[in-house]
């Protein structure tokens, strides 16, 4: 195998990072309509129950799940034997406590967790002085599977400077490529970022030593890109065979016959079934700005229109000289891209539509980006759920089962598919409400009787 777990990198959030990453998807606005089979709330009560993730004072104040994607771009070498970088994180440790944490930052492109680790290992290059700098990289697939909702930051109500220590949350994560796989159009690499949260008593001292520290797993996120022209004779295949993921996801198509079931799937319908939800949202002209900020994700591409050209007219062929005149003919401004783990977690935001404690019960999320998304687009999230249940152990115990929901995510004017294959995997029976659940519903009940 061939591993860079030698190199370790540590992030601290704050709950108002949580908030902000609410924010960059979203949450709070209106700018939205849906046609759900059994929509559980209206407007209003939808709008009161983003408040969860946006306002630290809410009595079921929690984080989106999908926050942890942004480690990545947030990390930084945390097990270094420079002096001066250990200075610099003794500096940082004192800040922290201060209330400034790495968010505190605006970070470069590319983060460090993917400049100081080669693209693909390179003991798979054929040749190992090969300049990859000439081949262009495409994010094609992402999964994060979770093994606990990630923590929201607490105060401590012991500490006597609670007034200016701002509570954080500590991570650390390794990296290692798990695949290497040869294709006709080039080669993809999949990484595996195995992500810990560290659980420490701060006794006040400016080394932050966590040799006394425990940790416990929170997520497991795979990313595959695709190396492009990067062809067979120049790599050598990779396959660890260590993916602590689900098969692949395959979205209700047209091509699958109705009741074809895969290991470890539910049965999946085909694309005459109506989804359970149809959902579309338009992001604000400065929602890109926004993410990246939330996200860490500083790319250049989302601010400015250099890959328009490029990639923006096969995605919107009305903006093309050449158009057939299909559709109504759009005059369409060169716009930035849209970060693809937003759209993402535009999906997610219909995957609460459907089941609205979906925070709170996911397992596993996963999605294939096909296409790419501009700033202008008005966007479209469609989820379907299974038939049946899948339970892995008792099929008493609602405890043990789970419940799979397929999505997809398309640019809603010209039907391109921008994320496809999409499967978020949930814990527990879909109508059984859970505490969180139920504790809202009541609380929203009270509000509407004053």
């Amino acid at each position: 195998m061939i591993s860079e777990e030698d190199i370790r990198y540590g992030f601290s959030y704050t709950r108002k990072d949580l908030i902000l990453y609410a924010l960059s998807l979203g949450f709070g606005s209106s700018s939205s309509s849906s046609s759900v089979e059994c929509a559980t709330t209206d407007d209003q009560d939808a709008d009161d129950d983003d408040l969860r993730f946006l306002y630290e004072c809410h009595p079921y104040f929690t984080s989106i799940p999908l926050f942890c994607l942004t480690f990545t771009f947030w990390a930084t070498e945390k097990n270094s034997n420079n002096r001066h970088e250990r200075s610099d994180k003794a500096s940082g440790d004192r800040r922290r406590r201060l209330g400034d944490t790495s968010s505190g930052r605006i970070p470069s492109f590319p983060p460090p967790l993917m400049s100081q680790q080669p693209v693909i290992p390179v003991q798979c290059l054929v040749d190992s002085t090969l300049d990859l700098s000439q081949y262009p990289v495409i994010h094609t697939c992402e999964s994060i599977r979770w093994e606990q909702t990630p923590p929201v930051p607490m105060k401590d109500n012991n500490n006597d400077n609670i007034s200016i220590i701002e509570p954080t949350v500590d991570i650390v994560m390794d990296r290692k490529t798990i695949s290497v796989q040869p294709k006709s159009i080039g080669t993809f690499v999949t990484s595996q970022s195995t992500v810990r949260r560290i659980n420490c008593l701060r006794d006040g001292n400016d080394d932050d030593d966590s040799s006394n520290s425990t940790s416990s797993i929170l997520c497991t996120i795979e990313s595959t890109v695709v190396i492009l022209g990067l062809s067979s004779d120049l790599v050598s295949p990779l396959d660890t065979g260590i993916s602590s993921q689900s098969p692949s996801p395959t979205a209700p198509s047209s091509t699958k016959k109705i009741g074809t079931k895969r290991k470890n799937d539910a049965f999946v319908g085909t694309s005459s079934l109506p989804p359970t939800l149809e959902w579309t949202y338009t992001p604000a002209r400065n929602q890109a700005l926004l993410y990246r900020m939330a996200s860490g994700d500083t790319n250049h591409i989302h601010v400015d229109t250099s890959v328009w050209d490029q990639m923006g007219k096969s995605t919107h062929p009305e903006s093309n000289d050449d158009y057939d005149g299909t559709t109504p003919k759009v005059v369409r401004r060169a716009s930035p891209l849209l970060h693809g783990l937003f759209t993402l977690g535009v999906a997610f935001r219909g995957i609460l539509k459907v089941c609205p404690d979906a925070d709170q019960r996911i397992q596993q999320v996963e999605g294939r980006f096909t296409n790419p998304a501009f700033v202008g687009d008005t966007l479209m999230v469609r989820v379907w759920k299974t038939p049946d249940s899948v339970n892995d152990d008792d099929e008493d115990d609602n405890t043990s089962s789970t419940i799979m929901l397929f999505f997809q995510v398309i640019q809603k004017d010209s039907g391109v598919i921008l994320v496809d294959s999409g499967r978020a995997i949930l814990r527990g029976i879909m109508g059984t409400p859970t505490t969180l659940e139920t504790e809202a519903t009541t609380d929203r009940r009270m509000r509407s009787k004053l």
